[in-house]
């Protein structure tokens, strides 16, 4: 639970930590709408698009994440928790982000699915899915 400041006064107290999360919800809602808005102009929209093969690894990629910050917070590790603050992590979450997203390109080019959610699949429909891209030359090229 959060400890509200001394300034705020008693009765208000109780309602920081929904006001918190009320807040966050809010954040995350006009985050998305920005990004929606950003869609319709087509510049941004190419530049946008790198984002959708993260998308499409969405479960390798927070599993990935998972096991990297994990790795790189707790003592098996670095054991860097509670050594980062805001100002020295964010440049480490930018960094993180930004290989998750070259990686997560490079792999759709050449793949049809993330390795983890081709297992999904393959388990959920009981076979083996095809897993890499078909390369189709046009028979004008012979």
């Amino acid at each position: 639970m959060v400890a509200a400041p001394a300034i705020v006064s008693a009765p208000v107290r109780p309602l920081i930590p929904t006001l918190l999360e009320l807040g966050s919800a809010m954040l995350g809602l006009g985050y998305g709408c920005v990004i929606l808005v950003l869609l319709n102009d087509a510049r941004w929209r190419s530049r946008l698009t790198g984002l959708a093969a993260v998308g499409r690894m969405a479960l390798t990629n927070y599993l990935l994440q998972t096991v990297v910050v994990t790795t790189l917070l707790y003592n098996y590790g670095a054991g860097l928790y509670g050594r980062l603050g805001i100002v020295s992590g964010l440049p480490l979450v930018a960094l993180i982000f930004t290989g998750q997203v070259l990686l997560s390109r490079w792999w759709m080019v050449r793949f049809r699915f993330g390795p983890v959610e081709w297992l999904w699949r393959s388990v959920a429909y009981g076979r083996l899915q095809p897993l890499r891209v078909e390369v189709h030359i046009a028979s004008s090229m012979r």
